[in-house]
């Protein structure tokens, strides 16, 4: 029964869990017109909500919707609350979790789901919401709190919950859990029903009766009277600040709303000073009797009865006018000494829980003195103002120093210990830090006015101490960076400034306290490189040797070296230097051609990144060759014995290619002179990837490439000829911030050149016997048939005169002949 549509009306609510499967609940609406006792006959009907995510609005069976009800005004506004208990409600994953549904009057008529709740932990079979009880206003906050139950939680032996009323309804985080094992352990189904709302020992609140149907029992559980603790706290003595002692008293005594309780209690209090003070690990105030800066004592207090105690305190020795903000907070915080009430030896043995009291939970249990000093300013609001435009915004790498110059100004009140905090990245170390102070004499700071920490990031961060109290005035710091060996940066020299105070500033003008300087880093530089081959010639030949048979590298072929020569021509530095030698380190016919032995540096700063293999990839023994070597060695003998196998088995697949790569030998008895070179196609190289760390102006380093010219390979597919194999060398700065003045220099490369032996080579050979034979047969029957051709053409034929001339002609022809000559 409750007060559910209209105030000062009593209307009934019942259950009905098992209607249509998913349970129900009616609501009678009393007719106050009629005579007491008499409702309407059509009952408004609660049914629990669908389920979630349901399209077609079904309702989930078996939830026992409607098993428990409570009626309840949790928020005092005149009209009930209905809780509805659903113990069989299951999820997904937790059956029988149990659900407790709040139905409320918010529009004057009808009621309407508010919410529903179930425990926050997950429990399985916890039943909550079995049974329902109102328990009246136990905290006597003014508002009635509810408890409601699962009989099946914590392994079956049952969990109560009491819950609060407030000004906005049920509060649903519980504000006592009563497990039935705390009771009596081994109690089985605890909270299955309830009964409250009955002060059993009259002491003004109410108690709760507990059934655990299952062990046969009723346990009553008894409210503890609340008390209000009410403190006074004066500080006695001069204030000033040469005043080094003072006194603090403290009163304090309890009220029960009850009216009937005023026996003596223990409470213990516990003083702490300068709670605000966050300057320093240490505090500004200590007490006199133990020298720190907190105590404690326990005093019995009675009822609305002051009880009065003092204590002695003193600043400490040191504190100047910097440490005037803020003032100095002591608090005071207090609790009923606890005791555990005896067990009672019988159902009528009932003891007073006078002794036993609580706390009223709703009031504060601690109070606060302050103790002010004496400034130009009552609450002290400063506006602090950075200004960097005195900082450059360009850094040149490898400069020594780098001077960033901040001004701090306060237009406000006094800045109390206020503080500068710059950020400078890692690479970068701290030099002398200066400040300009107002009267304009100049002062380095101290240790004790710079702290340093090192962030996780391994940046640095500085805290540097400014004029306390800063007036309003500007104070100008200068600090000087060490940047010769800062390289991290891409592009820029990041620094983050920031300033405040203890005395907190307004949020509005709190823009200027931040700054970002992004220093552009500019660098040139001219990085060059030169080659040349220690070998200027090899000779290659004799006979071939298999991989299988080779232990030491001398059975290889002749060493080939080559060197280059990195140098850094200036003006800046360059921090990060990268260099790339491609190597000849394999034939066309994918067979070895320079077999890379080790490459060796001059310098430490020098750091190699080789692949697996790269380097001396048949493990084979090798003799010192002097240099510093930067040779990482990323094999083990077993691989390279698994490599020796597969390239026997290569060299077995490739003898076709090896012919065709095989270039036809000369007519001429001249060598034939052949480029192994990897830009044109006829060699193949590995990328021999190293890095100069901060190569200084001036600075130059030296690389060898230790090597052994494949004497087999030399054979079977250069047989006789003179070669020219050749490797290359590139630098760059892998820096975007260094600006190359000359790129032609970049690029070199180095050759050597590969002789034959003597008798491997090319020998020159005479006319075979037959051919001068054939050339007389041929010249003789060319000849036979040039004069038949002759002939046939009548080449050979004499010209015949006529016989009919007559003899006078030939006579006178004779004559004419003759000129005038006569027989």
């Amino acid at each position: 029964m409750g007060v559910f549509l209209k105030k000062e009306n009593n209307d009934v609510a019942s259950g009905a869990p098992r209607f249509n499967h998913h349970g129900m609940v009616a609501v009678f609406r009393s007719l106050p017109h009629v005579s007491a006792g008499h409702y309407e006959s059509k009952p408004t009907v609660l049914l629990p909500p669908p389920i979630e995510g349901s399209a077609e609005k079904r309702r989930q069976p078996g939830t026992g919707f409607g098993l428990a009800l409570c009626a309840v005004d949790l928020n005092n506004d005149g009209l009930s609350e209905l809780l509805v208990g659903a113990p069989f409600y299951s999820d997904d994953l937790h059956p029988e979790q149990g659900r407790v549904y709040l139905y409320e009057n918010k529009d004057g008529q009808n009621l309407v789901l508010s919410h529903f709740f179930t425990i926050k932990k997950d429990k399985w079979r916890a039943n909550f919401g079995r049974a329902l009880a109102p328990v009246g206003d136990v905290d006597l906050d003014g508002y009635q709190d509810v408890a409601i139950s699962a009989p099946y939680e914590d392994g079956g032996e049952g969990v109560v919950y009491i819950y609060r009323g407030s000004q906005k309804g049920l509060v649903e985080t519980p504000m006592q859990v009563i497990k039935g094992s705390s009771v009596s352990p081994g109690i089985k189904s605890f909270g299955y029903s309830l009964a409250g709302a009955l002060d059993m020992d009259y002491n003004g609140y109410p108690d709760l009766l507990v059934g655990a149907y299952q062990s046969d029992t009723v346990v009553l559980l008894r409210s503890k009277p609340a008390r209000k603790t009410c403190n006074a706290t004066t500080l006695e003595g001069n204030v000033e600040f040469a005043t080094l002692c003072f006194s603090i008293s403290v009163c304090t005594k309890y009220t029960e709303r009850s009216g009937k309780v005023k026996d003596k209690v223990d409470v213990l209090l516990l003083m702490k000073s300068d709670i605000d003070y966050v300057v320093e690990t240490t505090k500004r105030v200590l007490f006199r009797a133990n020298k720190k800066d907190e105590i404690n004592r326990t005093e019995g207090i009675v009822g609305n009865q002051d009880t009065c105690f003092t204590w002695g305190a003193y600043l400490m020795e040191g504190v100047t006018d910097a440490d005037v903000y803020p003032d100095i907070k002591f608090k005071l915080t207090y609790q009923i000494v606890k005791k555990t009430p005896p067990t009672p030896s019988s159902p009528t043995d009932v003891p007073s829980l006078v002794p036993y009291s609580v706390l009223d939970p709703s009031k504060p249990q601690e109070a606060t003195a302050l103790l002010t000093f004496k400034r130009d300013c009552i609450k002290c609001v400063p506006d602090l103002e950075l200004d960097d435009s005195r900082s450059k915004r360009t850094l040149a790498v490898g400069a020594a120093i780098y001077k960033l110059e901040v001004t701090v100004k306060n237009k406000g009140d006094d800045a109390y210990n206020a503080k500068l905090y710059v950020t400078i990245p890692k690479g970068i170390k701290i030099g002398r830090i200066f400040t300009f102070r107002v009267d304009g004499e100049d002062g380095a700071k101290g240790k004790s006015d710079v702290e340093t920490t090192i962030l996780d990031s391994n940046d640095t961060l500085l805290a540097i101490k400014l004029n306390t109290p800063l007036k309003k005035k500007e104070q100008s710091i200068q600090i000087q960076l060490i940047t010769s060996r800062y390289s991290d940066s891409p592009d820029f020299l990041p620094i983050y400034i920031n300033t405040n105070s203890t005395n907190e500033e307004d949020s509005r003008t709190l823009a200027d306290n931040y700054r970002f300087l992004n220093i552009s880093i500019k660098s040139q530089a001219d990085l060059e490189v030169n080659g040349t081959s220690v070998e200027e010639q090899v000779s290659y030949g004799g006979e071939v040797v298999g991989e299988s048979a080779m232990v030491r590298a001398d059975d290889i072929g002749n060493e080939v070296k080559h060197k280059y020569f990195v140098k850094n021509r200036g003006p800046d530095p360059v921090p990060s230097t990268e260099v790339i030698i491609q190597w000849p380190f394999e034939a066309p016919s994918g067979k070895h051609l320079l077999y890379l032995i080790d490459v060796q540096a001059d310098d430490k700063r020098v750091e190699c990144d080789f692949k697996a293999g790269q380097l001396n990839m048949l493990g084979l023994e090798t003799s010192s060759n002097g240099g510093s070597s930067v040779q990482q060695q990323n094999e083990t003998s077993v691989d390279a014995a698994v490599k020796r196998r597969r390239r026997r088995e290569v060299e077995e697949k490739q003898d076709e290619t090896s012919a065709k790569v095989k270039r036809d030998e000369p007519t001429k008895p001249e060598k034939l002179q052949t480029e192994l070179d990897c830009k044109l196609g006829s060699a193949k190289c590995t990328n021999i990837r190293c890095t100069i760390k901060f190569l200084q102006a001036d600075d130059d380093v030296t690389f060898t490439i230790i090597s052994r010219l494949w004497n087999g390979t030399m054979i079977e597919d250069y047989e006789g000829q003179l070669l020219r194999v050749i490797s290359s060398a590139k630098v760059r700065s892998l820096n975007t911030f260094v600006q190359e003045t000359n790129q032609k220099n970049n690029e070199a490369q180095v050759g050597t050149q590969l002789n034959p032996d003597a008798d491997v080579a090319v020998p020159s050979k005479g006319l075979p016997k037959w051919v001068i034979p054939v050339c007389v047969v041929g010249a003789v029957l060319l000849l036979i048939l040039i004069v038949f051709c002759l002939y046939k053409l009548g080449f050979f034929k004499r010209q015949k005169y006529d016989k009919n001339i007559s003899n006078s002609e030939e006579a006178e022809g004779m004559l004419d002949n003759g000129k005038g000559y006569h027989a």
